[in-house]
């Protein structure tokens, strides 16, 4: 038995390292090229190839500058906050804006998975809606209708957690 202990402790090590993302200082040092209107944009790319949409609950854009909904419930946080330490650093080296962050309840995945269902439900006609989309900014997903009835709330609200869902009234006019 004592000749498994080993194996197992190593292997277990390996898996947890394999599930930490190791960043590399050189992946945020800014070239010409990034420096010409891209280190946003570098910066968006190298966060998506360290994380997965598990761990933040999306991107978007206020008043020119970027905002990423960080999970409260990520597996990565002590690297994500590294990251974005990293990259913040880089940006106000070179004058620009640092990237600011927000805490979200829910991740990306899991305002896709919810929309997703919601969406399949609907389409099997189980209640009547418009359409649902993600709403980043807010961290929610916004259920399109007119006039929705009760019924039809509490039927979309088996498919997500009451908190994670809005109603937007389209009052007759279509929202894209």
């Amino acid at each position: 038995m004592k000749k498994y202990i080993i194996p197992i402790f190593l292997a277990s090590l390996l898996l947890l390292s394999a599930c930490s993302p190791q960043l590399k200082e050189s992946d945020f040092i800014l070239t010409n090229e990034d420096l010409c209107g891209g280190a946003y944009i570098k910066y968006r790319e190298l966060f998506h190839s360290y994380f997965t949409i598990k761990d933040y609950g999306g991107g978007y854009m206020e008043d020119g500058m970027p905002f990423y909904c960080l999970n409260e419930n990520s597996r990565q946080k002590e690297n994500i906050d590294r990251f974005f330490e990293l990259a913040n650093a880089e940006l106000e080296k070179h004058q620009f804006s640092p990237i600011q962050t927000k805490t979200v309840k829910y991740s990306y995945q899991e305002l896709l998975d919810a929309s997703n269902r919601m969406g399949a439900a609907s389409d099997r006609g189980e209640f009547g809606a418009w359409g649902f989309g993600i709403n980043v900014p807010n961290n929610c997903i916004e259920v399109v209708h007119r006039n929705i009835s009760e019924s039809d709330r509490q039927k979309i609200l088996k498919y997500a957690p009451e908190d994670m869902v809005v109603f937007v009234d389209a009052d007759g006019d279509f929202i894209p």
